[in-house]
Parts: C-alpha cells; sequence; structure tokens
C-alpha cells in the first residue's frame, strides 16, 4: 500500500474525488483534521490561496487527520494537496515564495497545487522547492543548477503524520511520476488568458501530475464583469463553477467552453491527470478524461466508481 491514497489510484487509472477545507482563521485545524479523516472522498484540498495561511493551523490539521485514521481504504490520511498563495507566473516572484512551498511540504501534505502557472520556468522553480538536492535511483538526475531546496529537518513532522521514519521519508518524498517511488505529486492551474495560451509549455514542465483550467479565475481573466453583473436576475446564467456539482449543468459561454477544452487536450497530449475539466455529471466527465473531481454528492463518486471497476474499499 502506497502512503499517497491518490497515486495507487491513478496507477490504476481510477478517479480521484477530493472534498475541500478553507481554513478562515476561526475553526480549530486539530479538530477539522478528526472530522474530515473517514471522509468518503480519497483527498482534500486544504484551500489557502484566498483561506487563511497559517502554517500552525495547517500542521494541526494533519495532526488531526492522522489520529482520526486510519481511512476506511487502510491508507493513514487521504491524499492532501495544499493550494498556497504563491503564483507560477513570474520566476523571480515564484523564486521568492519557495519558502510557502516548502513550509506546507514540512506539514506532511502530499501536493502543492501551483496557482496562476503561466510560465514555466515559475513552475519549474516551484517545483524544484519540492525536492531534494540529491538523486534518486530510476529518476532522472538533477543538474547543479536545479538542485531541490528542501533541507535536513523538513523531515521530521512530515514522516510523523506519514507513520514513517525520518530516514524513510528521504526515500520516498519526491515528485510522482517523475520518480516512480515517489509519493509527492504537483498540480498546476491555468486560470488565465497567459496560462492558456502558454498551456503546453507549462505542461511540459517535468513532475506535473494534475492540472485544471481554473474555472473561477479563467472566468475573471476572460469575461471580467460580464460574468459577475451587479444586479443580476433571479434565474440568471452563470461564468462557470467548479464542476462538483451533479447533474446536467448549463452550457458554458463558449469562450470558457474553448478554454477548458484547450486545457483537457493539452492534459491528455502530456499525459497529465485533468481537474475538474468536464462541464457534465460525474461519470461524463470521467468518460471524457478527467481522473480528478470535486467531491459533490457520494452517490455520483459510486456511480463513477462503479463505472471505472474499483477495487479499492472506500
Amino acid at each position: 500500500m502506497r502512503i499517497n491514497k491518490a497515486i495507487e489510484l491513478w496507477e490504476k487509472d481510477q478517479p480521484v474525488f477530493y472534498a475541500t477545507y478553507t481554513p478562515e482563521g476561526q475553526q480549530d485545524g486539530y479538530e477539522m483534521g478528526l472530522a474530515m479523516a473517514k471522509t468518503w472522498c480519497d483527498a482534500i484540498n486544504v484551500e489557502t490561496e484566498q483561506g487563511s495561511y497559517d502554517i500552525s493551523n495547517l500542521r494541526n490539521f494533519m495532526r488531526g487527520l492522522a489520529d482520526g485514521g486510519p481511512t476506511p481504504s487502510g491508507h493513514r490520511t487521504p491524499m492532501v494537496f495544499a493550494t498556497i498563495p504563491i503564483t507560477g507566473d513570474d520566476e523571480a516572484n515564484a523564486k521568492a515564495g519557495a519558502w510557502m512551498v516548502m513550509q506546507a511540504l514540512a506539514s506532511g501534505v502530499h501536493c502543492v497545487d501551483i496557482c496562476h502557472a503561466s510560465n514555466p520556468k515559475a513552475v519549474a522553480a516551484l517545483i524544484r522547492a519540492m525536492r531534494y538536492p540529491f538523486d534518486y535511483p530510476d529518476t532522472p538526475k538533477q543538474k547543479p543548477s536545479e538542485y531541490g531546496l528542501r533541507g535536513n529537518g523538513s523531515q521530521l513532522f512530515a514522516a510523523g503524520i506519514w507513520g514513517i521514519t525520518a530516514n524513510q521519508y528521504f526515500h520516498v518524498a519526491d515528485v510522482w511520476p517523475l520518480n516512480p517511488r515517489g509519493e509527492l505529486v504537483v498540480g498546476v492551474k491555468i486560470e488565465d488568458i497567459r496560462a492558456h495560451a502558454n498551456v503546453n509549455q507549462v505542461l511540459s514542465v517535468p513532475g506535473i501530475t494534475f492540472a485544471e483550467w481554473g474555472a473561477g479565475d479563467s472566468t475573471l481573466s476572460i469575461m471580467g464583469l460580464e460574468a459577475y453583473p451587479e444586479n443580476p436576475p433571479s434565474s440568471g446564467g452563470r461564468g462557470a463553477g467548479d464542476g462538483a456539482q451533479a447533474g446536467p449543468r448549463p452550457a458554458l459561454d463558449p469562450r470558457l467552453d474553448k478554454a477548458r477544452l484547450t486545457v483537457l487536450a493539452a492534459c491528455k497530449s502530456h499525459n497529465i491527470r485533468p481537474l475538474n475539466l468536464g462541464n457534465g455529471t460525474p461519470l461524463e466527465n470521467y468518460k471524457e478524461g478527467t481522473r480528478v473531481l470535486g467531491a459533490g454528492k457520494e452517490d455520483d463518486a459510486l456511480e463513477v466508481r462503479e463505472y471505472a471497476k474499483r477495487t479499492m474499499p472506500i
């Protein structure tokens, strides 16, 4: 059994469903972790890009998950991916914010989701901050100018959350699938017009596991206030949602659908797992290629899991 539940599912081309925890500066992270430890979802997105970026809260949340586990599938915790307030649009900005990546990983999360990933060099700089400065077996060697930035001590708390020794953590805390034994994954958000234009260059950066089109931010970037009228009619339309709800959805604005399909096609071209890149029911989205889906209703997740012939306990 892998530490990272999501990787174990993706290796079998199974979908991963995720719930979201958005710290607001009020909740107790430990209690939230205990409450979410038995979730029917496979993963949890800790949303700190717009939520509260509080490392103490994040560590307490991870402790709560570990203490409240294992998951129904027998994993110590769900896969946790942190959306953090650093963007992949500028290399210098990414390097200056690399500490956020390292702090999140030292808290025991399994993934960092990079927002506004429009610059390949910026994305590469943030992935560098996820890696250690040594080579692994069966993994491309790092160039001296690209050595990982994580340092000694970062393994201590995280190893305890993962339920392994500090030495064992060093052996598996690398990015998958670049490293077949790695238990960390990298997500990117292709969520503005610059990112849409550069999607193929961004997804060519080694180490990326999944990608999304960031429906809300793509709507802001493409449509602006047009999508958010000050006094909308009660039956008004929509820009774009998060892809989590069940049932048929209204047609997207053609400009948004073009962006969505551009990112979906690039994911397929680069063998990257799409997150919330469908526009239909969860089952339709899975058939279209999406492999990471917002939680929605458990019954809809069960339908997708049955269709995908999942064997892992839920």
